[in-house]
């Protein structure tokens, strides 16, 4: 009996080790975890491919509102975040080991407003500050107005680009390990829902409150 009760003392403790660890292994305070959480918390459902994240917008045919995300790891993440981030092949050749695309869709009166995040979680903080700061440059070059802000725990950058129905507005944020981008269109005199909603919940400065407010 004390060799039962040993063994499930043992038991016990292992598991809780375990839930400790936090979702995809990445620890409980990481911020990819936040990411998904905020995602998740905002309606965005997990899909099992990233196939089905690119037929996101199907689901508007019977909802005003699409949203999901995919998660991938390692050599999964390092090619989903190349295409996502590397465009220009300027980037520092790190490897993520955790990555998260999202894609909404929603339908207001103005027209569709769409939001993506890429989420890409680093093994060190000064893999994702490089990475972070080669990307900010690059929002940086083309845009109709940008704003940048250094801080000690969350540095972004935030920029916009008017087309002739809509803005693009776009974000770039650097926490710890983590680099997060945030790409949004905002129709004249409409406020995009979920980037809002995702960003409080993020703390993070919104990319759409640098674009001035129509008179």
């Amino acid at each position: 009996m004390k060799v039962l009760r040993k063994c499930i003392s043992v038991l016990i403790t292992v598991l809780f080790a375990v839930s400790m660890t936090g979702c995809k292994n990445f620890g409980n305070k990481s911020t990819i975890d936040k990411v998904e959480r905020s995602l998740m918390s905002c309606g965005a459902k997990e899909v099992r491919t990233y196939s089905e994240l690119l037929n996101t917008s199907l689901q508007l045919k019977t909802s005003p509102k699409a949203a999901s995300y995919y998660f991938c790891e390692y050599e999964e993440a390092k090619n989903r975040f190349s295409k996502a981030f590397n465009e220009s092949q300027k980037l520092p050749k790190y490897e993520p080991v955790g990555f998260i695309a999202a894609f909404v869709a929603e339908q207001n009166k103005a027209g569709v407003d769409t939001t993506s995040v890429h989420s890409a979680e680093f093994r060190t903080e000064n893999e994702a500050k490089r990475t972070y700061e080669q990307t900010a440059k690059e929002l940086m070059m083309k845009k109709d107005d940008g704003e940048q802000v250094e801080d000690e725990t969350c540095s972004y950058t935030l920029t916009y680009i008017k087309d002739v129905n809509s803005i693009t507005v776009k974000g770039v944020y650097v926490t710890g390990t983590n680099v997060t981008k945030i790409e949004a269109t905002v129709h004249s005199n409409d406020v995009n829902e979920f980037l809002e909603q995702f960003c409080q919940k993020m703390k993070w400065v919104s990319p759409a409150s640098i674009v001035p407010t129509e008179e």
